[in-house]
């Protein structure tokens, strides 16, 4: 198998767990009350669950979604009223950038 089809399997793959995620309900974008948090680098599992136990805290709690799609984290939060407050409050990443109007904060963990 050739690299660029094997770009091309993962690409194909990651645009099936895309529409599928929309097809069933589970948007990765934020609503009302809720707040995204895009990972600029890539995470171990491990990482990955310690990032998102440690956002978690900073929110009520009300909800957590996750997505890993080719090596991008990207996870919702519900029980966020304030964007910009909610990026604030965190100390254990750098944030590149708020997107208020969006309800996105992109993190870099490095």
């Amino acid at each position: 198998m050739s690299s660029s089809t094997r770009i091309g399997s993962g690409v194909f793959a990651g645009l099936a767990v895309s529409v599928a995620l929309i097809f069933l309900g589970c948007s990765m974008d934020a609503k009302e009350g809720e707040v995204r948090v895009e990972i600029q680098e890539t995470l171990s599992e491990a990482q990955q669950e310690s990032l998102k136990s440690k956002l978690s805290a900073l929110t009520d709690g009300s909800s957590t979604k996750s997505q890993n799609t080719g090596g991008k984290v990207i996870f919702v939060f519900g029980g966020v009223k304030d964007v910009k407050a909610f990026a604030d409050k965190i100390t254990f990443a750098k944030v590149v950038e708020v997107k208020e109007a969006e309800r996105t904060v992109i993190l870099s963990v490095e």
